[in-house]
């Protein structure tokens, strides 16, 4: 595809520091002016402050440390040769005052897995150019045991107008009980489905990867009670849940 791309773009690169200084969010703003789409390329390798940007960009790339090929992957996704696909790695979080300071190493407060507070983005989090429906298919059980799997099966749907990959992820959260995650990221599948079609994925989760250490025991722990299956395209987005036990 070879047309004209009739946007302003707008490169920001971070080395340390989360919050964006003040000289680049000025020149963002100056670039409200050209009065054409203003894209902001993110060149980052960790959480920032994307909330300082948002108001001025009208649309928003993190493209990491792209390496070489980064420009030419960078033009393929805004010449619409290609629908991005990927899903941030991280937690943006809505403030660094949201989280605890290291003084120790407990982990309440912190990751998606500990942390309930609010955020920029979620775990998991991406976009696409394209949207898809998700169908759970029968066969999660209502029990499970130390040697069991459990099986998801999702009918994945491409509802947009363009081809496209889906990264279908498979949180479980945990009963309420302390020093346990709130949730944990245990599977995904990334599958790619032409507009208009389906396909199917299946993610496998062994119940015994859902042990957590005994501190008493000082051994693997399976522990009992309710949990809860959670599908969907990042760490917040409970677009299919079903709760099951273990016995």
């Amino acid at each position: 595809m070879v047309q004209s791309l009739k946007v302003f773009l707008f490169e920001i690169c971070f080395v340390r520091r989360r919050d964006v200084p003040r000289r680049e969010v000025s020149r963002l703003y100056a670039g409200t002016f050209v009065h054409k789409p203003l894209i902001a390329v993110v060149t980052a390798g960790s959480d920032i402050d994307i909330d300082a940007i948002s108001p001025y960009a009208d649309a928003i790339i993190f493209s990491w440390y792209p390496g070489e090929q980064g420009g030419n992957a960078l033009a393929d996704v805004l010449f619409g040769d290609v629908s991005p696909s990927g899903h941030l790695p991280v937690t943006f979080y809505k403030s660094l005052s949201n989280v605890p300071d290291y003084s120790d190493y407990n982990m309440k407060g912190r990751t998606y897995r500990y942390y309930g507070g609010p955020v920029q983005f979620p775990f998991g989090f991406g976009l696409s150019y394209t949207s898809f429906d998700y169908q759970l298919q029968p066969g999660i059980k209502e029990k499970y045991r130390l040697n069991d799997t459990i099986t998801a099966t999702v009918q994945v749907k491409n509802t947009g107008k363009m081809d496209g990959d889906a990264v279908v992820q498979a949180y479980v959260e945990y009963p309420k009980i302390d020093r346990m995650p709130l949730k944990e990221l245990k599977g995904f599948k990334r599958v790619t489905v032409q507009k208009g079609a389906g396909n199917t994925v299946v993610i496998r989760i062994p119940v015994r990867d859902l042990e957590k250490w005994d501190m008493a025991r000082h051994g693997w722990k399976l522990y009992r009670g309710a949990y809860k299956l959670e599908l969907g395209e990042n760490a917040q987005d409970e677009r299919i849940t079903v709760g099951f036990n273990v016995d």
